[in-house]
Order: structure tokens, then C-alpha cells, then sequence
């Protein structure tokens, strides 16, 4: 069996709280045994596995590819949680350089901050003002694309499709297929092979890892039921309908997508765009603005000295003295705007 170049593109880690059952480092090592030269890090949500993934690949020498698996609000990000009136999808978002990296992270942000409602929502507007630097996938079986197949909604799909590759521009934009044996899956991808020869936009294969190996899917169950409050036993509960959501190697998904190497061929061609230097050791602070037009020092000059007048009156030499010492460290470590904010 051949073992065709590839790079896995949709990952969960531990960091896909009580979903994800990966260990960054545990990823790296089975990248580094497969002799597969980079990995993505999509969580549900949130970047919080971003540096740490950064770091571990850099230090096995492996390329790292940091992105998301964002909840997309139907109807907004500022309207509460529907499953009908507002239903969330997902999508795979990869950042390719820095200012990818930034824009992940304002998404990422934003989506807790503005957006959260049973899960961090971001929507179609705001990914707009903040594509830059980011290459998209069309995500699993419940991004938007896919669900609009399943619904027999052919049309809408290609018009979704078409909106995304406009987003994120089409040389940034690839349809997601995933070989996971589910019968709903296989209709899906029929319908996206379909769509990519209709449109000429390219396919990529993936495999949503969730665990490392096979084996480990039983662990994965365990924590689906912790995040559920769900028993094992309880035949109704949420629980994935496959068991190959593990990290499949060269050989693996050369087997189940032998019939498509174009969409492993793919992999590496989102992985090329990839540009990513993140500098470690450096503190970035941001500046103050004042109201007054007043520079951060002065302003934080007068505030302190209005403070101390009115807290010590104008006679004290050891408060005065005191204050002009906090100061002067404060400065010479570049914390002026940073007090100012806090």
C-alpha cells in the first residue's frame, strides 16, 4: 500500500474540552513517526492550544498550522441560541500568517465575548472583517454546506459555497470531504464531489481527529457522557456514530481515499500557504489614548499627582519621594499605558 504525502488539516486536542482526548505532544510524536511534516490544531471554539502546539512542533520539527473550529450563528452572533430559528454550523478556519494568526485570535475573542450562547459564536459578518490571512474548509458533517445537502438543498449549498470562496477568496477556500463511514457522510461527499466538478473549487480530504488511536475512542464516549451528564449505558444519549475518528496515518488515508488522491495531494497544498512566525520573549503592551489629547505620561503624571494632593495634602516630602520612585519604575519597565487601562 502506498503511503501518499498528507497533512492532517481538522484536529481536536484536549483543548476541545470534554470532546477532544489528544495531547498535543502525543499528536507531534505520531506526525514525527509517520514522517507527516505538519499538523493543524482546530479546537472547538477557542485557540487555547495555539502556542503550545506552535512550540511542540517547532521543537520536533514539524510545521505547525494553527486554526479553529468556529460555531457559526445562522442568524447572528448577537441572537440567542436557536435550533431552528438561530442553529449553529461549523467551520474549519486555518491561519496562514500572521495577520491570520490575529484575525483567529480577535474571531476567537469576539466569539466568547459577544457571541456566546451554549457555545462561542461568531458569524458570516464578522469572519468577514476578519478573513484576512485565513484559509477556510468547509468543514465536517455539521458545517453548513453539508447540512444543506443532507436537506436536499443542493442549490443553497453551492451558493453558501460560493459566498465562503468569496470571503476568503477562492485560492483560500477548499470543499472538506472526511471518510468516516457513515452512511450520512457518504451522501454528503457524493454531493461534494459533485459540487467541486460543477464549480472547479478543490476538495481536501480530513479525518476529525478526536483520538489518537482506534482504541481510544471508548475514552473519547467517557467524555462525551461527563460533558452530556449522560451514562454509557443510556441508549438516546448524544454519541458519535463512528469509531475512525482517530489519527489515521499515511498508509490509513491513502487506503480510504484512493479513489481521490487529488483531495490528499490538497493537504499539502494548504499547508504551502502556510507562513507562520509567532515571537516568543517580547512583551506587547498595548498604548493608552486619552480623551484630553494628553500623551500617557502626562496624563499619568497629573493623575498621580492629583492623587497623592488629595489622598497625602501638599506637605508630605516622604510621599512625594515615595511616588516619584513608583514611577520611575514604572517607566523604565513600560508600564505607563498599562496602568492607565487597568
Amino acid at each position: 500500500m502506498s503511503k501518499p504525502e498528507f497533512v492532517h488539516l481538522h484536529v481536536h486536542s484536549e483543548y476541545s474540552l470534554l470532546d477532544g482526548a489528544n495531547r498535543i505532544s502525543d499528536l507531534v510524536s505520531s506526525c514525527v513517526a509517520d514522517d507527516q511534516p505538519a499538523i493543524a490544531l482546530t479546537d472547538h471554539g477557542n485557540m487555547f492550544g495555539a502556542v503550545e502546539l506552535y512550540q511542540k512542533c517547532r521543537a520536533g520539527g514539524i510545521k505547525p498550522i494553527i486554526g479553529c473550529e468556529v460555531y457559526i450563528a445562522q442568524e447572528g452572533r448577537l441572537k440567542p441560541h436557536h435550533k431552528e430559528r438561530n442553529p449553529y454550523s461549523h467551520l474549519t478556519l486555518l491561519a496562514r500568517n500572521t495577520a491570520g494568526y490575529k484575525n483567529l485570535l480577535k474571531l476567537a475573542s469576539i466569539s466568547y465575548v459577544e457571541g456566546y450562547h451554549f457555545r462561542p459564536r461568531v458569524d458570516k459578518e464578522i469572519l468577514a472583517e476578519h478573513s484576512e490571512g485565513i484559509s477556510c474548509l468547509s468543514g465536517c458533517l455539521s458545517g453548513e454546506i453539508n447540512q444543506l445537502f443532507l436537506k436536499d438543498k443542493a442549490d443553497r449549498a453551492a451558493e453558501v459555497a460560493a459566498e465562503l470562496a468569496d470571503v476568503f477568496g477562492p485560492e483560500h477556500f477548499w470543499l472538506e470531504l472526511q471518510r468516516n463511514g457513515m452512511e450520512i457522510q457518504d451522501r454528503a461527499n457524493e454531493a461534494l464531489v459533485d459540487l467541486a466538478r460543477k464549480t472547479g473549487l478543490p476538495l481536501v480530504g480530513t479525518n476529525d481527529i478526536h483520538y489518537l488511536r482506534h482504541e481510544d475512542c471508548a475514552t473519547q464516549d467517557v467524555l462525551l457522557c461527563i460533558n452530556t451528564g449522560a451514562k454509557r449505558a443510556d441508549e438516546k444519549r448524544f454519541k458519535m456514530d463512528t469509531d475512525t475518528l482517530f489519527f489515521r496515518n499515511r498508509e490509513e488515508m491513502g487506503h480510504i481515499f484512493r479513489d481521490l488522491p487529488e483531495a490528499l495531494k490538497a493537504t499539502l497544498d494548504v499547508q504551502d500557504q502556510v507562513d507562520l512566525e509567532l515571537e516568543f520573549g517580547q512583551y506587547h503592551l498595548p498604548v493608552f489614548t486619552s480623551d484630553t489629547g494628553e500623551s500617557p505620561d502626562e496624563l499619568f503624571d497629573r493623575l498621580c499627582d492629583e492623587g497623592i494632593r488629595r489622598l497625602y495634602g501638599s506637605e508630605t516630602e516622604q510621599a512625594f519621594e515615595r511616588l516619584a520612585y513608583e514611577k520611575g519604575i514604572i517607566r523604565e519597565m513600560g508600564f505607563v499605558s498599562y496602568f492607565l487601562i487597568v
